[in-house]
């Protein structure tokens, strides 16, 4: 079954190439560490409600509320944190970027606070 990591990487240059950006390399993949992603809320969905465009609110509230009953938000949460500078583009584990850069990066970190976000 194909993972949604080389789509990711793909959006995430033609993204990049369209507006001079630059973020970091991503994490090393390792298939094994994934396997929550066959549990996932979201798994089959059409990938562009997680990736909106500036302004597609209702795309945004959409796509949180189906992490919102995701068993594996928590777990998505956190891969998208491990990503330096927090920069991963996209909605994970209910959380845009603006929200994911004020949280630490370290998994076991927030998940004191995890209602706080």
């Amino acid at each position: 079954m194909p993972t949604l990591v080389p789509i990711i990487r793909k959006l995430q240059e033609l993204l990049l190439n369209e507006h001079q950006v630059t973020l970091p390399s991503a994490p090393a993949y390792d298939e094994k560490d994934q396997e929550w992603r066959t549990r996932a809320a979201c798994k089959g969905m059409d990938t562009d409600l997680f990736f909106p465009e500036r302004h597609e609110n209702l795309k945004v509230k959409k796509a949180k509320e189906i992490c919102a009953t995701c068993p594996v938000q928590q777990e998505c949460l956190a891969y998208a944190l491990q990503w330096s500078d927090n920069q991963m583009l996209g909605i994970w584990g209910g959380t845009s970027w603006k929200t994911r850069r004020t949280m630490p990066s370290d998994p076991n970190a927030f998940k004191n606070t995890w209602s706080r976000y």
